[in-house]
């Protein structure tokens, strides 16, 4: 990779205080249910923390469909989120190969890819950022 245009892969311990243009948040709802179960006087603030390191794009992956019996506290954070996302894509099919468009390599990204389910992406752009963030605090 050219200098510079490194991909950083980081826990949620290791990311407070750090920003990034681009970022990827991958299994945001397990995230979500982790949070709520483990440390739900966290729950905002862990939250806050994740969504604010973006400086430009900030792009979050959840299932399509959602299940009915997740708290309300988790159903209102991804109902915000949506309400100010610009685009959605939805993801390939599970069986559906992937197909190399440049030199790089995929073969260390299939494995976790091959057991996602139907889902979608979200981006969010640092403008609507804001919104997101006063949504979850209001």
């Amino acid at each position: 990779m050219p200098e510079g245009k490194n991909v950083e892969v980081l826990t949620m311990q290791s990311i407070k205080g750090l920003e990034a243009q681009n970022v990827i948040i991958h299994n945001f709802l397990p995230f979500l249910q982790t949070i709520y179960k483990n440390e739900r006087a966290l729950f905002y603030r862990k939250i806050y923390v994740l969504l604010t390191r973006s400086r430009e794009n900030l792009y979050i992956s959840l299932p399509k469909n959602l299940d009915e019996n997740l708290p309300d506290e988790i159903k209102q954070v991804i109902e915000i989120i949506k309400k100010y996302t610009s685009i959605t894509q939805d993801l390939p099919p599970k069986n559906e190969q992937i197909k190399e468009k440049s030199s790089l390599k995929l073969a260390s990204i299939r494995p976790v890819l091959r057991d996602v389910k139907e889902g979608a992406e979200l981006v969010v752009t640092g403008s609507q950022l804001f919104a997101i963030i006063a949504g979850l605090f209001a």
